[in-house]
Order: structure tokens, then C-alpha cells, then sequence
């Protein structure tokens, strides 16, 4: 292989992961704020961002219990697959530094709110609960 391909296909590389990355995080820096939500004191190096709502949907695979008359415990397990979602309120982080990194993150705190699945969702029979 050539010094053009090698440096053809880490090229390449580079480009997918930045493109990988960029779809995976809405916000600013990969964090879930805009940049406006974020002050940063230099003194102490403390960023703060703060979202007053937030909503986080992401795929995902839960064991999840469902009313059932037929099982003698009345429900029935499903391995539940589909798009979860995991509303928030007044959802805010403490970062060391100036960008709002999940590595730099040093604290915060949020506030469940509703969660629900997207519609078309899909189960799996798991059988009736028994405790």
C-alpha cells in the first residue's frame, strides 16, 4: 500500500468519526445545552448550564411489566424495543473548564418528569411475572 492510500484512508477515517460524532449530540460540545444555557466563571473554572425543559429520546431495551388478568400475579413481563423518551425540568450541570464535557462533568442535578415510549414500539412475551 502507497503513502497516498494510507493517508487516503486515515483521512476517510477522521471524516466518519466527525461525522458519527456530529449526529450523535444535538447541543453544543456533545452536550445536551445550547451554548446560551452555559456561563462559565473563570475564577473558580466552573461552567454552569442550565435548561429549564429538556427531552431525551434514544433508542432503547427494557424489561417492562404489563397488567395481565391471565397471570396469577396479574402481570405479565415484555422485553419492550423502540424509541424512549425521559422528559426533564429545570435539568442542570457543573463542568470543570470551559466546554460542557461529559468527562469534566464534577456535578448537577435533574428532575424526571414524564417518560414514555414512541408509538411503534415492539414486545417480546417474556411469560407471566412470578415474584
Amino acid at each position: 500500500m502507497t503513502r497516498l492510500s494510507r493517508t487516503m484512508i486515515v483521512c476517510a477515517i477522521v471524516v466518519a468519526f466527525g461525522v458519527i460524532a456530529g449526529t450523535a449530540s444535538a447541543g453544543w460540545a456533545g452536550s445536551v445545552y445550547k451554548r446560551s444555557e452555559c456561563t462559565y466563571d473563570a475564577t473558580s473554572n466552573l461552567l454552569f448550564c442550565y435548561t429549564e425543559n429538556l427531552a431525551i429520546t434514544e433508542p432503547s431495551t427494557r424489561n417492562v411489566s404489563i397488567e395481565d388478568a391471565s397471570c396469577e400475579s396479574g402481570y405479565r413481563l415484555v422485553e419492550r424495543s423502540g424509541r424512549f423518551t425521559q422528559t426533564y425540568h429545570n435539568y442542570y450541570d457543573w463542568y470543570l473548564g470551559t466546554l460542557p464535557k461529559a468527562e469534566n462533568n464534577v456535578g448537577g442535578d435533574d428532575n424526571p418528569g414524564d417518560s414514555y415510549w414512541e408509538p411503534n414500539y415492539r414486545d417480546k412475551d417474556l411469560g407471566c411475572f412470578v415474584p
